[in-house]
């Protein structure tokens, strides 16, 4: 009875072995660039610049930032976050658990600075991104939280953040490395 059980204990490893090589295959992942969210509710559609920087090895991923603005002027407003880990992988992390910090900045006017709202450890505000896919091109997820207001510019103490969703292809250097 117990070599006929190992039997099926054989394959069924096999197979979970297979299905988790394929979940964290780094090949390519990326169709479009994109960053939408949703801030207080109001929707924003972030297309310009949007971008994914992998520091590590070529095999694995130990530090992540995205960005994207709203246009490719450096006056637009953008967000921004960034992840740290041993090797990313496809999974969620929370601010202390990964996530190391988010920012958004708003639309600078031509004299004034722009609100900047923030999330990390010491300022104690809740954010999640989630790495959908993690390839060899770019990657994949989503992210929601709570920002908070640095200094003591206009707008609310706090922002809600929902909704978010991003694809960004790495950025390479003029040889072609990441």
């Amino acid at each position: 009875m117990q070599l006929t059980c190992s039997h099926f204990r054989v394959p069924a490893a096999l197979s979970l072995a297979v299905l988790l090589v394929a979940c964290t295959t780094r090949g390519d992942v990326i169709s479009e660039e994109y960053m939408t969210l949703e801030l207080d509710g109001r929707s924003l559609v972030l297309p310009g610049s949007v971008t994914a920087l992998p520091f590590g090895s070529t095999r694995r991923v130990h530090t992540l930032s995205v960005s994207a603005r709203e246009r490719e002027d450096l006056r637009s407003q953008g967000f921004f976050f960034q992840l740290g880990g041993e090797d990313l992988r496809p999974g969620t992390y929370t601010i202390g658990g990964g996530v190391v910090h988010v920012n958004y900045h708003g639309e600078a006017a031509r004299d004034t600075l722009p609100a900047v709202y923030a999330a990390n450890l010491s300022l104690g505000t809740p954010f999640t991104v989630t790495l959908t896919a993690i390839g060899s091109d770019g990657v994949q997820g989503t992210f929601s939280g709570t920002l908070r207001r640095g200094g003591d510019g206009p707008g609310p103490e706090l922002m809600t953040v929902s909704n978010g969703r991003f694809s960004a292809r790495y950025r390479r250097d003029q040889d072609g490395v990441r």
